[in-house]
C-alpha cells in the first residue's frame, strides 16, 4: 500500500493543544503520522522509546539529536513503564511539547489532564484512513466496498490491496502472535461470558495494560476464534475465514483503550467502548 500523506489529521495534530496521546492498537499508523508531522520542523525531534527507557534517558537521547527541540514525539511509548508515562505526562507543555504514541491510556494522570483539557487523545477512530484518504490509495477499487471491509484500519487495508494479500491469514496470525497466556484468558472469558468481570479482575491483577499493551486490535468472541474490529464508529464481528456481517449499535464504558462485545455473536446488541 502506497504510504499517503495525512494531511487532515496532521492538521488536528497542529491545532492540539497540551501534550498528545495517539491511542490505538497496532497497525493504525501512529508511526507514519509522527513521522510525518515531524518532517520540516526543525524545533521537533522523534525518538523511539525502549522498554528500559527512563524520563532522563528520552530526554538526553532526545537533546543529543536536537539540542533547542522544542516539541518531541515519542514513538512505541507503550514500551515504557507506567511511571515513566507519567513522569513524562508531568513535564509543562509550555515547556516542551510531546506526542506519545501509546495503545492504551491506563497511566496515572491521564484523566485528570483529559479532564483540565492539558491532553488530547487521538484514538482509533481518528487514526482510521477516511473514504477520502482510501480513494487516493494505489488500486482502491471499489472504495465503499474497501471501506465495508476495514472500517479504516490502516494495516487492514494494506493486507486488502496486497496481490498476495489473505486477510484472514493476517488475522489468524495477530491471534497466533499472542502469548499463550493471553490467548487462554481471552478464550475463557469469551466462553463463560463475564467481560465485567474480567476487566476488573484484569485491572485489579495489573494485567489489563498488558493485554492491550500487546497491540491486538481484535478480541475473540465466542466460539470461533471470532474477531470484534474497532473502528470509526461502525462495529462488525469478524471470523477468520470470512466477515460476518453483524452491525449494532454501542454503548460506552471508561475502562480500557478497545472494544468488546457484551454478548455472543449470535446477539450483538451492546457492545463496550473501553478507555
Amino acid at each position: 500500500m502506497t504510504l499517503i500523506r495525512r494531511d487532515i489529521l496532521l492538521a488536528r495534530l497542529s491545532g492540539a493543544t497540551g501534550h498528545v496521546l495517539l491511542c490505538a492498537p497496532a497497525g493504525y499508523g501512529k508511526t507514519a503520522a509522527l513521522e510525518q508531522w515531524a518532517q520540516g520542523r526543525t524545533d521537533t525531534v522523534l525518538v523511539k522509546a525502549l522498554a528500559t527507557d527512563t524520563v532522563a534517558t528520552i530526554t538526553a537521547r532526545a537533546r543529543a539529536i536536537a539540542p533547542d527541540h522544542r516539541v518531541c514525539l515519542i514513538d512505541d511509548a507503550h514500551r515504557l513503564p507506567p511511571e515513566e508515562v507519567a513522569a513524562l505526562l508531568k513535564i509543562p507543555s509550555s515547556l516542551r511539547q510531546l506526542m506519545l504514541a501509546v495503545r492504551h491510556i491506563q497511566y496515572p494522570r491521564v484523566q485528570l489532564l483529559l479532564q483540565k483539557r492539558e491532553l488530547t487523545l487521538f484514538d482509533a477512530a481518528d487514526l482510521a484512513l477516511s473514504t477520502g484518504e482510501i480513494a487516493r490509495l494505489d488500486g482502491a477499487g471499489n472504495v465503499q466496498d474497501l471501506v465495508a471491509q476495514t472500517l479504516g484500519w490502516p494495516a487492514l487495508i494494506g493486507v486488502s490491496l496486497h496481490p498476495h494479500g489473505d486477510v484472514a491469514a493476517y488475522l489468524d496470525d495477530l491471534w497466533h502472535d499472542l502469548d499463550e497466556s493471553m490467548q487462554e484468558h481471552l478464550s475463557d472469558v469469551t466462553i463463560q461470558n463475564r467481560w465485567d468481570t474480567f476487566l476488573l479482575v484484569m485491572q485489579r491483577e495489573g494485567q489489563l495494560s498488558n493485554l492491550l499493551n500487546s497491540g491486538f486490535p481484535v478480541i475473540p468472541v465466542g466460539a470461533g476464534p471470532k474477531f470484534i474490529l474497532p473502528c470509526a464508529g461502525t462495529f462488525k464481528s469478524v471470523k477468520a475465514s470470512a466477515w460476518l456481517k453483524c452491525v449494532s449499535k454501542t454503548r460506552r464504558c471508561r475502562t480500557c483503550s478497545i472494544w468488546l462485545a457484551a454478548s455472543p455473536p449470535t446477539s450483538l446488541s451492546s457492545w463496550y467502548r473501553l478507555f
